[in-house]
């Protein structure tokens, strides 16, 4: 990448753009606006050097693709989701012109072409593969254009070779569930899962455990010459399997509380995390952000759908305590989003604001948390808009929308996490959780679904 920049304009603008965001968002980051107007201008810079190189001459794909990384990360910094997944998008439809552009690049007629088909295949095209599941995630699922799109076009190895090669092939597999889950999302409210979902769900359960006993038979072979990074990088795929297990077993779930079944589950997750956001926290103590989804996806699964009070709290803990972005996922915005779903849905058990309830007491079916919507509203002084989606009428009344406004950008509130060793056998004594804010109840009264129940930001 480094010697690309002393060669390439486009990739040494853009190498100083993502640095100088990088810099401004650093906690230590100066705050005159001098950095800020550095980095602004730096970016401008990059969109326009790569704009010049595609327009003149003939560009060539490994520069344009490895410019359009660095400024996927530079849109990871800043926060722009829609822009991370344009260019997502944009790098995915490079590609799949170049593999169109194949038999020039075998013929030998373009050795240019040639050793950046070879460069794009081994370096880019998995960098890519792990990225476009960002589409799915933040709702603009696409057609595969890098992967199989179905179960049946894909082929989990008996054995892997490497971590790296375990790691794409978790991807492709993910991508692939991820996008049958959104393909899910409206039909399954209406009750019109068919047959051929059934199936596809079955078919893709069968390929995550593939996944898995491929995985363990290689780990059981190899894990004695592991260095410390191949283990956090082994530990990491596990947590990744175990919530990407979780999210397609209640694909086609009417019942938030089908989550519950997975305890088993959610712990293991956070102590897999556990271990890994030590090692972060040791190794890396600025802010870290990384292209791959690592441990704040998995995390973000437990925050959300696991009710089992301690292991929730846990999970929230992690992810206060290791501020870190891993693509578009910010450990910062989920715990702020998911502490306040966590104190929504336990209003609903009539307890003492901010008393956790008994350990094995769960908030009921109609006060669960379905789904998220961040509004693209405008933030206001109390936070950023985010509606709540829930079933309270059961699954056969209408949505209720409670819009909450969560500031997505810092942390100002730490919250205490019961060791999951204290003593809860008094079911009247609970362990009491410092400054979570009191929410009125929200689930009495006949005009509960339907509508939208919006907190005041002055409040």
């Amino acid at each position: 990448m480094i010697q690309l920049a002393y060669s390439e304009p486009v990739i040494r603008h853009t190498i100083i753009a993502v640095s100088a965001y990088h810099e401004a968002t650093e906690p230590s980051a100066v705050t005159d606006g001098i950095q800020a107007e550095f980095a602004t201008e730096a970016y401008s810079k990059a969109i326009s050097s790569l704009m010049v190189y595609i327009t003149h001459g003939e560009a060539s794909a490994r520069i344009v693709l490895t410019a359009c990384l660095l400024l996927i990360r530079l849109e990871f910094l800043r926060g722009d989701a829609d822009a991370t997944i344009t260019h997502i998008d944009s790098g995915i439809k490079i590609l799949a012109g170049l593999r169109k552009k194949q038999k020039l690049l075998v013929t030998g007629s373009a050795p240019g072409l040639v050793q950046d088909g070879e460069f794009v295949e081994k370096e880019l095209v998995p960098m890519y593969a792990g990225l476009e599941s960002w589409s799915s995630v933040f709702g603009r699922p696409r057609s595969s254009e890098l992967g199989p799109t179905k179960a049946a076009e894909l082929l989990i190895p008996t054995e892997f070779l490497s971590i790296a090669e375990a790691k794409i092939v978790l991807s492709a597999l993910l991508n692939i569930i991820l996008r049958f889950r959104l393909s899910l999302e409206e039909i399954r409210y209406n009750f019109e899962i068919s047959i051929e979902n059934w199936i596809e769900q079955i078919q893709l359960s069968n390929l995550i455990e593939q996944w898995k006993a491929a995985f363990e038979a290689f780990a059981q072979q190899k894990s004695n010459l592991w260095s410390t990074t191949d283990v956090s990088a082994a530990n990491i795929l596990r947590a990744t399997y175990i919530a990407t297990k979780i999210w397609l077993a209640t694909s086609t779930s009417l019942d938030e509380t089908d989550f519950d079944e997975y305890r088993c589950d959610f712990e293991e997750i956070v102590k897999l995390s556990e271990q890994l956001v030590a090692d972060i926290s040791h190794n890396q103590p600025s802010r870290h952000i990384t292209f791959d989804i690592g441990i704040i996806a998995p995390l973000h699964v437990v925050a959300w759908k696991c009710r089992w009070p301690i292991i929730r709290r846990t999970a929230l803990a992690l992810l206060y305590n290791c501020p870190r972005k891993e693509g578009l996922f910010d450990s910062t915005r989920s715990y702020n989003v998911f502490q306040r779903i966590m104190a929504v849905e336990e209003s609903s058990l009539g307890l003492p604001p901010g008393q956790m309830p008994h350990p094995e007491v769960l908030p009921p079916e109609y006060a669960r948390i379905h789904q998220i919507e961040l509004s693209r509203g405008p933030p206001t002084a109390a936070g950023s808009p985010v509606d709540l989606l829930s079933k309270p009428d059961g699954l056969l009344g209408g949505w209720c929308i409670r819009r909450e406004y969560i500031d997505l950008c810092s942390i100002s509130l730490r919250r205490n996490v019961p060791s999951p060793q204290e003593d809860h056998s008094n079911k009247d004594k609970g362990q009491v959780l410092d400054l979570i804010p009191d929410i009125s109840p929200i689930f009495e009264g006949s005009t509960r679904s339907r509508v939208i129940q919006a907190q005041d930001p002055k409040q």
